[in-house]
C-alpha cells in the first residue's frame, strides 16, 4: 500500500487553519507550546492531520465546565463614589 505525504502547512496556513494569529504561533512557539510543528531550515510548517488532533485533544469543553454566572454588582450611589476629578485622583466627598 502506497504511503501518503502528509499535507504541510506554513504557519500562516496553520494560523488560519487553527483560527489564531501569526503572533499567537510565535508566542507557541517560544514558549515550548502549541500544536508540535517540523522545522525546516528557519521556518516552521504544521502537518494538518496532527493539527487536527492536537485541535482535538484541546478544544475547550463547554458542556463539561460551563462558565459559572456573575454575580450582579449593586449600583454606585453619589455619596460612596466621592468626587473623581478625572485624572485619576480622588477628591473625596462631595460637600454641600
Amino acid at each position: 500500500m502506497a504511503r501518503r505525504t502528509p499535507e504541510l502547512m506554513n504557519a500562516c496556513r496553520a494560523a488560519q487553519f487553527l483560527g489564531v494569529s501569526r503572533q499567537t504561533l510565535r508566542r507557541w512557539i517560544s514558549q515550548s507550546a502549541g500544536p508540535p510543528r517540523v522545522r525546516k531550515g528557519k521556518r516552521y510548517y504544521y502537518v494538518r492531520e496532527v493539527l487536527k488532533e492536537w485541535l482535538r485533544s484541546n478544544a475547550p469543553s463547554t458542556v463539561d465546565s460551563p462558565r459559572p454566572a456573575k454575580e450582579a454588582k449593586p449600583p454606585l450611589s453619589a455619596s460612596s463614589v466621592g468626587r473623581y476629578n478625572g485624572a485619576g485622583v480622588s477628591l473625596g466627598p462631595r460637600r454641600a
